[in-house]
């Protein structure tokens, strides 16, 4: 099912559901229809944040999200990644890097990375459309933008569709973030969970994937108050979990 099609479930059962959703809801149900793709994850984004939908609804628009980020029907098997691209560089500004190359869906086939703190580090994973286009991209590979030559990579469409997944789970969580770094690879959300509740208790945790979707040794816990975030990080940092110390720091607040 496409993305507007799960969304229009998503709103429907919403209806059917909570009958008292405002006028606001409805025309946001409305405006899934014809809502270009480009913009669809800022435009869900604002819904989530808006504090006239129920939990419910929420949690299900962000496994339609997911799901649409990570399908292999969304995402081209045909990528490179960028690297050394200037902090202030557009998306406008790497498609006229790429004179030549097709991207696979405009704007939304250009994917920036930022750090913890939603700075852009100079690279980013774009989608084209074919082979050729890749062969193409390739030739580009240090030739300038502005001051800063670029290089360029071949990536896989399994790198762009992890990070793609971790961009929208920072996108439309709530609270106060810490980011733990050097996790055992085998930890579960529960035993972070439960290590984590020796200083406060999260009211989420999320394992950080790498390009192959299997654990990164990250996560980004999630704390209702300042105060709590805060104690963790007093508490925890270089704190053990089984035989790794943990590296616990306060990432960008998000409420």
């Amino acid at each position: 099912m496409s993305l507007t099609g799960k969304l229009t479930a998503v709103a429907l059962s919403g209806l059917r559901n909570q009958m008292r959703l405002t006028a606001h809801c409805v025309s946001a149900q409305r405006r899934i229809f014809t809502f270009p793709n480009s913009q669809t994850i800022d435009y869900i984004s604002s819904c989530y944040n808006s504090s006239i939908l129920s939990k419910e609804i929420r949690g299900s628009l962000v496994g339609s999200v997911r799901g649409y980020c990570t399908s292999r029907n969304q995402i081209s098997q045909h990528c490179i990644k960028l690297r050394g691209l200037p902090y202030t560089a557009t998306k406008e500004d790497v498609i006229k890097f790429l004179d030549g190359v097709k991207v696979r869906g405009g704007d939304n086939g250009i994917l920036f990375i930022n750090n913890r703190f939603g700075r852009p580090v100079g690279i980013a994973f774009v989608q084209v459309e074919s082979e050729e286009d890749m062969d193409k991209a390739s030739k580009l590979h240090k030739q300038y933008l502005g001051s800063r030559y670029i290089e360029v990579f071949t990536a896989t469409s399994d790198q762009f569709a992890a990070e793609k997944n971790n961009f929208v789970k920072r996108e439309i969580k709530e609270g106060y973030l810490v980011c733990l770094k050097g996790l055992p690879y085998s930890a579960t959300v529960e035993e972070i969970n439960v290590w984590l509740s020796e200083a406060a208790i999260p009211s989420e945790v999320d394992i950080v994937t790498n390009y192959s979707g299997k654990p990164s040794g990250k996560a980004n816990a999630y704390f209702t108050t300042q105060e709590e975030a805060q104690t963790v990080v007093e508490k925890m940092n270089k704190k053990y979990l089984g035989s790794r110390y943990v590296d616990v720091i306060m990432g960008t607040t998000t409420k």
